[in-house]
């Protein structure tokens, strides 16, 4: 365990308040939900990391894993980010890079220098609520959202057909 990381340090229902507030949700979790379930946790166990995807589920969470191997990594995720330790302890990450920017249990953001030989012992994880992730795989809101980014694409495509038609009935 890190002591420079200990103020980063929160608990699940504090880390999870935090990440929740992206998604305009309330998350109700008990510290001794996660502590009963949870002694400790692998990120190369695949046992543990179903069980703490079935958790999440439970909860109307989609719980995704984030891989990566220094902080460079994380740049390229949707934020903010749980890391949680070994020794079940939560941390927040709201941005990657060369030092990592951390919230602390004043809900204060930070930038920490973590080494990678730490954060290849860190779990990374990203969380998305199931209605969410039920909107995004409906083919009717991908059409809208495919269509409304290509509307003035179509806008012209419509237009000039319509004149082709015109002109071809004259």
């Amino acid at each position: 365990m890190d002591k420079k990381l200990e103020p980063y340090y929160l608990s699940a229902e504090t880390a999870l308040s935090i990440v929740s507030k992206k998604f305009n949700i309330k998350i109700d979790i008990k510290e001794d939900d996660i502590n009963l379930r949870f002694k400790k946790y692998d990120r190369n166990n695949t046992d543990d990391s179903i069980q703490m995807k079935n958790f999440f589920l439970s909860l109307g969470l989609s719980l995704q894993d984030i891989l990566f191997n220094n902080g460079e990594d994380l740049l390229n995720e949707p934020m903010p980010i749980l890391l949680l330790t070994p020794e079940m302890k939560w941390m927040v990450c709201v941005s990657g890079g060369q030092k990592i920017k951390l919230v602390n249990a004043r809900g204060e953001l930070c930038y920490v220098e973590i080494e990678d030989e730490y954060l290849k012992e860190l779990s990374a994880f990203s969380i998305l609520p199931l209605n969410k992730v039920v909107d995004s795989i409906r083919v009717k809101n991908i059409i809208k959202n495919s269509l409304s980014m290509n509307k003035i694409f179509y806008t012209k495509y419509f237009f000039s057909s319509l004149f082709m038609a015109i002109f071809a009935l004259t």
